[in-house]
């Protein structure tokens, strides 16, 4: 072999060996960083940054890397407002991949979108992840994507759809097994029915968790004394003590940046205890990350202004209350996003009825084909049976005229020889007559099949003739042969022989044949065309033969 060719072979399995071990080792670091992601998502994302994406040839893997990224990046508060990162995933598991990549790559999309306060748009591609829920056991990840929802339900006060989908949360992350999130979906339930004014229902999820205090964080402590105190001040829950609850409530929870102040205030406005009612408001200015502060902190500042006769500023506290209300009111009345979930189910729905209708149609079209295809098929086995009854039933009459034609010469045979010869074929044709009118009746086919045998027997009924009279009449036979004549001719010459006619022998083997070997026959005699005919030159050749021996 060729040296170079031998060094080009080497170069080329050391390449796809370095590809190969490349590929390997890519896997293997990406899927050491989705197995540590969710519980290290700082040093996930510490990997990934330090992998060389452009390094990346396979489109899955690829795909994969940029799911990863997304999912380090939100891990670690990097709230992205470009799709650049996530593109390639949602693109890629579009048609490829498994449900749960599915599932994450539309879900992160749509954390991309809300990250840009595109709520609309987040929405859309939390209901396209959505479909992939029933699909999955991924049951943390589902239970995030009903608390996106949630929260953007949350924040456009559709209270109703809010709680139906934090509903949903806290089941997937308690079969996730997830106490953590768990116990803030709870919460988050309570919280609802406490806007709609369903304390009952509220305190009743609040119960619920108490034997998970222990696992409460500061946060979730906080939201549970908030809940409470808004049960109490609801006036419907009497087993509640405010007091009580205040007490708690500052003793559990030690960051005065993560107390809800406006609760407490307004427990102390309602028991008229004002002086504290304003200490709880001033500790909510001071501990606020920014001075656009809640509508509801104006109304609870001019009621306290109020009852210290500073009526102008109580006026103005008043108006900024109204006024920051009718802003969230108008924006409430203007999103449409309500009604999004809706319209994105229904638009979902409708692509799959238009699925199910294609390959329904498919299916109508291939059974119409599979049963047309057999129809046509029956069709040519009843057109084959009638044709092969057909050619049964010439075949069959073939055997009966020639039965007729051999009992009629059978007197003018001229030795036993020859008699017994014919007798032979006669006997076997009969045999056929008899037993195949039952096989014909139950497999045409088979007859069919049986009486080919049969007919081709008459070139062993000529044979033997010839061979008959080689015996009996061995100078006939010479004398053919001295003329010429081929096997094939002296076997027709002794068809005459035994008595057969030119019509006889002509129905025998066939029209078409028989004039040609006849026009032989004639020509090897030397007899003219309108001579004496055949068969009683070779009767006279048979008879001179015997004479001859005598």
């Amino acid at each position: 072999m060729d040296r170079r060719f031998t060094g080009i072979i080497l170069i080329f399995i050391i390449i796809l060996t370095a590809c190969n071990h490349t590929d390997t080792q890519l896997k293997g670091q990406l899927d050491l960083i989705e197995s540590i992601i969710e519980k290290d998502g700082e040093q996930a994302y510490k990997m990934l940054k330090g992998m060389n994406r452009d390094s990346i040839s396979s489109k899955s893997e690829y795909a994969r890397y940029s799911l990863l990224m997304a999912m380090a990046m939100d891990k670690n508060y990097i709230d992205i407002t470009s799709d650049s990162i996530i593109a390639p995933a949602v693109e890629y598991y579009r048609k490829h991949g498994s449900n749960d990549y599915k599932m994450k790559a539309l879900y992160y999309r749509g954390v991309v979108e809300r990250n840009a306060g595109n709520n609309e748009s987040a929405l859309e591609y939390f209901v396209k992840a959505e479909q992939y829920v029933p699909k999955t056991e991924d049951y943390l990840f589902a239970g995030r994507l009903y608390n996106a929802k949630y929260n953007i339900y949350k924040y456009l006060f559709a209270h109703t759809k809010a709680l139906e989908n934090i509903q949903k949360s806290s089941t997937y992350f308690k079969q996730a097994g997830d106490t953590s999130r768990y116990i803030s979906a709870v919460l988050g339930i309570a919280n609802t029915y406490i806007v709609l004014e369903k304390f009952t229902e509220a305190l009743t999820y609040l119960n619920d968790i108490d034997d998970l205090y222990d696992k409460f964080s500061n946060k979730n402590k906080s939201t549970y004394y908030t809940n409470l105190l808004h049960c109490a001040n609801s006036g419907k829950i009497t087993s509640l003590d405010s007091n009580k609850i205040i007490e708690d409530y500052l003793r559990e929870v030690k960051n005065e940046r993560i107390i809800y102040w406006l609760a407490i205030s307004n427990t102390y406005i309602m028991s008229h205890n004002i002086p504290l009612a304003a200490l709880a408001l001033e500790k909510y200015e001071q501990n606020s990350t920014n001075t656009d502060y809640e509508p509801i902190y104006y109304y609870f500042l001019s009621t306290i202004l109020q009852s210290k006769g500073e009526h102008e500023k109580a006026l103005q506290a008043y108006i900024a209350y109204t006024e920051k209300l009718n802003q969230r009111s108008l924006f409430s009345a203007r999103s449409d996003l309500k009604f999004m979930e809706e319209r994105y189910s229904n638009e979902l729905a409708s692509q799959k009825a238009k699925s199910k209708q294609i390959i329904f149609t498919l299916i109508f079209a291939l059974t119409i084909l599979f049963f047309a295809t057999v129809y046509l098929s029956i069709l040519e086995q009843i057109k084959k049976l009638q044709k092969d009854k057909e050619t049964y039933a010439r075949l069959y009459q073939d055997i009966l005229d020639e039965i007729t034609i051999l009992r009629d010469v059978k007197s003018n045979l001229l030795d036993n020889d020859s008699l017994n010869c014919l007798n032979k074929r006669m006997e076997l044709l009969n045999k056929f007559i008899v037993s195949d009118i039952t096989l014909s009746k139950r497999n045409t086919a088979k007859a069919m099949n049986e009486l080919s045998k049969y007919i081709l027997d008459k070139e062993t009924f000529i044979d033997s003739t010839v061979a008959t009279f080689s015996i009996s009449h061995p100078q006939f036979i010479k004398t053919l042969v001295g003329y010429g004549l081929s096997q094939q001719e002296i076997g027709y010459c002794c068809l005459y022989a035994i008595g057969l006619r030119g019509k006889d022998i002509s129905f025998y083997i066939g029209n078409k044949y028989y004039y040609k070997v006849s026009h032989s026959i004639r020509q090897k005699f030397g007899m003219e065309k309108n001579s004496t005919t055949i068969n009683i030159f070779i009767m006279d050749l048979l008879k001179n033969s015997t004479r001859s021996v005598e």
